[in-house]
C-alpha cells in the first residue's frame, strides 16, 4: 500500500496504483484526508472493495460477500461482523454459489420470495441489506429492483410498577438484582452492564463508556458503546449505588448472554410474567414519561439516538389508557341503558 504524503496545503494524499489503461499507462486513484492515516485508510478500503475488480463476473455471490465482510472487519462493530458471517453462511443459499455476471433481479426475488417463506420480514430485510451492500460494491452493474416482505407489526412490553417490585423481591441479595435495578432505574443495556468496573462510579452517577459484545471467534470482547448517544453519565438513587460498595473491578461477574439466562430462570421460578431483560429499558422511559420528564432527558439517560422505541413505548402506554378509558365508557352506557330498561 502507498504512503501518504504531505501536500503543501497541510493535507495528505495517496495516489494508490489501480493498474494501466488500453495504452499501458499506469492508472492512480487520489485519496486526500486532514489527516495521514485518514487518507491512508481511505486509500486501503478502496483498494479492499475493489480487490480483482477486473474478473468480478467470476466470482460467486458468497464470494462477493466474503470479501465485503472483510473489507468491513475493522470498521464495524465486532457483533456486527459476528452477524454478518451468520447470514453468509445460513441464508440465500440458492445463490449464494450463483456467478455475478448470472444474477437478474428475477433469480433475486425468487430466492428473497423463498426466505420470505421461512423467516420474518426483519430477518429477510437483513439479510438482503447485507447482500445489497455486497452488491453495490462488486456488481455495480445490475440495479436491484427487489420488492421485500411488508413489516409486521410488533408488540413491545412495558412492565408495571407492581411486577418491578414484585421481581426485585424475588432476586433480592442475587447478582440479577444488581443488573435489573442498572437497566429498570438507569435504562442501561445488559450489554453495557456487563463490562462496568469500580472505576465507572463516581458519586452516585455511573458512566457508560463501552460495551461487551460476543464477535465472530465466539468470544466477549470490549468495544466502544452502540452509538455515539450511548456514551453517558446515569445518575442513580443512593440505594442502588450502595450495592457496589466495596466491590473493586467489575461490577456484575456475569457476561450478557448469563444475565438473560438468569433473568428467564427468574420469571419462570418465581411464576412472573414472561417478559425480556431489554423490556426494562421500556419500564424507564414509560415512568420518565409519565412523570412529565421530557423527551430529551430521556433520550439521553436511555443512550437512544431517535425517538422510534419512544414512540413504540409511548403508543403501548396509550393504548392501555385508551383500554381503560373504554372500559369506563362501555361501564356508563351499560349502567345508563339498564336503569332506562328498568325505568320502561
Amino acid at each position: 500500500m502507498a504512503n501518504a504524503k504531505k501536500l503543501p496545503s497541510g493535507n495528505w494524499r495517496v495516489n494508490l496504483f489501480v493498474g494501466r489503461d488500453e495504452s499501458g499507462k499506469r492508472k492512480y486513484k487520489s485519496f486526500t484526508a486532514s489527516n495521514k492515516k485518514t487518507a491512508e485508510y481511505m486509500a486501503a478500503e478502496y483498494a479492499a472493495m475493489h480487490k480483482g475488480k477486473s474478473d468480478i463476473e467470476n466470482i460467486t455471490v458468497g464470494e462477493a460477500i466474503d470479501r465485503y465482510i472483510d473489507s468491513k472487519s475493522n470498521v464495524l462493530s465486532p457483533a456486527t461482523i459476528r452477524g454478518y458471517r451468520r447470514y453468509r453462511k445460513n441464508y440465500l443459499q440458492d445463490i449464494i454459489n450463483v456467478r455475478l455476471a448470472a444474477l437478474t433481479n428475477e433469480v433475486i426475488q425468487k430466492e428473497i420470495n423463498r426466505e420470505a417463506k421461512l423467516h420474518s420480514p426483519k430477518t429477510v430485510k437483513n439479510m438482503y441489506g447485507l447482500f445489497s451492500a455486497a452488491m453495490g460494491a462488486y456488481n455495480e452493474n445490475l440495479a436491484l429492483r427487489i420488492t421485500l416482505p411488508q413489516k409486521t407489526k410488533s408488540e413491545i412490553n412495558v412492565p408495571s410498577d407492581d411486577s418491578i417490585k414484585e421481581l426485585l423481591k424475588c432476586i433480592k441479595g442475587s447478582e440479577l438484582e444488581k443488573a435489573v435495578l442498572l437497566s429498570a432505574f438507569g435504562s442501561m443495556r445488559r450489554s453495557e452492564i456487563a463490562p462496568l468496573t469500580s472505576d465507572d462510579i463516581c458519586g452516585n452517577i455511573i458512566e457508560v463508556n463501552k460495551a461487551m459484545v460476543y464477535n465472530d471467534k465466539n468470544e466477549w470482547v470490549l468495544k466502544s458503546p452502540k452509538t455515539f448517544s450511548s456514551y453517558r453519565k446515569i445518575e442513580y438513587p443512593e440505594f442502588v449505588i450502595r450495592l457496589f460498595d466495596g466491590i473493586e473491578g467489575r461490577l456484575i461477574n456475569m457476561n450478557p448472554n448469563q444475565i438473560t439466562r438468569a433473568f428467564s430462570c427468574a420469571l419462570k421460578k418465581h411464576n412472573l410474567p414472561h417478559i425480556r431483560f431489554h423490556d426494562l429499558r421500556h419500564y424507564q422511559a414509560s415512568i420518565l414519561h409519565a412523570l412529565g420528564v421530557p423527551d430529551i432527558y430521556i433520550m439521553e439517560r436511555g443512550g437512544w439516538k431517535s425517538r422510534y422505541t419512544l414512540d413504540k413505548v409511548y403508543k403501548h402506554v396509550m393504548d392501555d389508557k385508551m383500554q381503560a378509558s373504554t372500559a369506563v365508557a362501555i361501564n356508563h352506557f351499560t349502567n345508563l341503558m339498564q336503569h332506562e330498561m328498568q325505568h320502561d
